[in-house]
């Protein structure tokens, strides 16, 4: 309730320019060029396609948006669905690429946690998707041993907690996993609270830190310090944990705010 002069003096040729103001509790994230990039980039594998399409999920929320871009977010979402219906494989896997026989473990989970998030809004799945894709991921998760990736794991997990099918076995046995690393506990939290397991959730979170580097995994889940800054950011929102969660989105937002690149799946996620 209080008021403020602020001195402007407009540049440029008089009747062309224009200028905007930003009020925000966060810095500026640069959100309109960031999701352009994802919109425009040219490539559709399985990531790509996921990367394009999850942030224009939430756009409405964020934003005041006109009916003719409403209409077009609907447009780009329906497509990415009806694309990833290609990726999908007879057991419920997903590849990489269209008619790639192996499955893609980091890509399986990244789209269908996308598809849930869109069959929540009301988005039409490929019949029989998300059966068979639970029953993938059951087994996938089931299958995993120590000294594989445990953040793919915990992501699997979290997926499965999401959809309403939580194994809460493989949890309690990855999160008993002396090895575990840092970003599979923060993972592996989010899903303990999507599924109303708060001592469990806070257990790991008091565990781990909000300290993020590039780890060796990079390349398997497509990753990078942001990105994994990013799922804490979720995990922490999940578990309502909204100091610290300040604390992080504010450090994302400046990432997001720089001229630096980010890779379609970070962008994706920071979005998010």
């Amino acid at each position: 309730n209080s008021t403020q002069e602020i001195s402007f003096a407009a540049f440029g040729i008089a009747g062309s320019n224009s200028a905007t103001i930003e009020l925000s509790s966060l810095p500026p994230m640069n959100f309109e060029s960031r999701l352009s990039y994802l919109i425009r980039y040219p490539h559709g594998c399985v990531e790509q396609t996921t990367s394009a399409a999850f942030p224009q999920l939430y756009l409405g929320e964020v934003f005041n948006l006109p009916s003719k871009k409403k209409q077009k977010i609907q447009k780009n979402i329906e497509a990415a669905i009806y694309k990833l219906k290609r990726f999908i494989q007879p057991t419920g896997g997903m590849s990489y690429w269209p008619g790639y026989s192996n499955p893609d473990d980091w890509g399986t989970s990244y789209a269908g946690h996308f598809l849930l998030e869109a069959n929540k809004q009301g988005y039409v799945l490929p019949i029989g998707f998300k059966s068979s894709w639970i029953t993938y991921q059951q087994q996938q998760a089931k299958r995993w041993r120590s000294g594989n990736n445990d953040l793919a794991q915990a992501y699997r997990l979290y997926t499965l907690a999401l959809a309403g099918s939580p194994d809460l076995s493989s949890m309690n046995r990855l999160r008993e996993t002396s090895s575990i690393s840092n970003d599979a506990k923060l993972r592996l939290a989010a899903g303990y609270g999507l599924i109303g397991q708060a001592n469990a959730a806070n257990q790991l979170l008091n565990s781990a830190t909000i300290d993020f580097q590039t780890k060796r995994d990079k390349q398997y889940t497509y990753g990078s310090a942001n990105r994994n800054r990013a799922m804490a950011l979720e995990t922490l929102v999940v578990l309502d944990q909204k100091a610290k969660a300040q604390k992080v989105a504010v450090e994302l937002a400046k990432e997001l705010s720089s001229t630096d690149w980010m890779s379609t799946q970070t962008t994706s996620y920071a979005l998010l």
